[in-house]
Order: C-alpha cells, then structure tokens, then sequence
C-alpha cells in the first residue's frame, strides 16, 4: 500500500492499494473511500480543472454506487461521460 498517494478525483492525499491492473486502486476520504479508477479515465482527468462538475459528479456516483452495495466501484472513461 502506497500511503503518499493523491486522489485521483480530487487530487487530495490518498493511500493507493498495488494492483496488476491498468489503473490505480484508491481509498480516498475526499472521494468517500475505495474505488478503482482505469488509466484512460485518468488521463480524462487530468484535463480538467478545479472548477469543473466532474469531481462533484465522480463523487455523487461512487456514494450511489457503494449505497447499492458495491464495494469497489469502477471508474471508467464512460462513467466520466455518463448523465
């Protein structure tokens, strides 16, 4: 576990779990907790600025996501764009 990390969403401190996929496992207090965000998801955002909806939006998505049970929730390039 990588404990000097930066949430991916929004570039807050963060510990980061090491995994053998395309993509960073993260546990954000920011973000509301775990979830797994793929690389060309993060490259999306690393686009935009601070003052952009997209943080807010990630961030509603993943609390929905872990009130309907799910524990890692994914963090795709169509998530980005989905609503």
């Amino acid at each position: 576990m990588n404990e000097n990390s930066k949430c991916a969403i929004w570039c807050t401190p963060a510990k980061e779990n090491n995994t053998d996929r395309d993509g960073r496992e993260i546990i954000s207090p920011r973000a509301g907790g775990v979830y797994f965000i793929v690389g060309s998801a993060e490259a999306v955002l690393d686009n935009y600025g601070d003052h952009d909806p997209i943080p807010v939006r990630l961030t509603d998505w993943l609390v929905e996501q872990r009130r309907l049970g799910v524990r890692w929730p994914e963090i795709t390039t169509k998530t980005i764009w989905a609503k």
